[in-house]
């Protein structure tokens, strides 16, 4: 597909073989010539020609750009100096929690480990997780990362409780 009308004039000009009987429209005349001469008056008819003094001048300015970062200032430069950060945010290298402060992985398995163990219903309260947080802490953290057993009792009276057992 042509783009341009300079494109589409060149294409509309070159040679092609003789036709006979002067073509579909008679006369000669073709339907590119029709358009041809349709858009004669468009504005991006001409092609202008690139301005060469503009081409030396932006040679010069690069070629003066490269002269000035290759022998810029001898002079060293002072190191810059270290601030401390400001946030609240501090590394995060970091993997244990600050001491004194429990967490609340560590609130649902102390939870666990008691006992009776502990029902979906009481982890959400402790946590403030939703259900569905509960149950993939669960199987993720609890089962799976840290590899502890896991005991689901149903009993007829109430609902289903989890604890944790010593056994492996």
């Amino acid at each position: 597909m042509l783009t341009s009308l300079v494109a589409y004039k060149a294409w509309c000009q070159r040679p092609r073989a003789p036709r006979l009987n002067g073509g579909a429209l008679g006369g000669g005349s073709t339907a590119h010539e029709a358009r041809l001469l349709k858009m004669k008056d468009h504005p991006m008819d001409k092609s202008h020609p690139v301005d060469e003094t503009r081409i030396d001048a932006v040679e010069r300015a690069k070629r003066q750009r490269r002269l000035n970062a290759k022998g810029g200032s001898k002079r060293a430069k002072a190191p810059k100096r270290q601030t401390r950060r400001k946030g609240g945010v501090g590394p995060r290298n970091r993997t244990k929690p600050a001491t004194g402060k429990q967490t609340k992985q560590q609130t649902c398995l102390d939870l666990l480990s008691r006992q009776k163990g502990a029902t979906i219903e009481e982890l959400q309260a402790a946590t403030g997780w939703q259900q569905h947080s509960v149950r993939g802490f669960l199987a993720g953290a609890v089962r799976k990362k840290l590899g502890l057993t896991l005991l689901s009792e149903k009993p007829d009276d109430g609902p289903r409780r989890y604890r944790i057992t010593d056994t492996v």
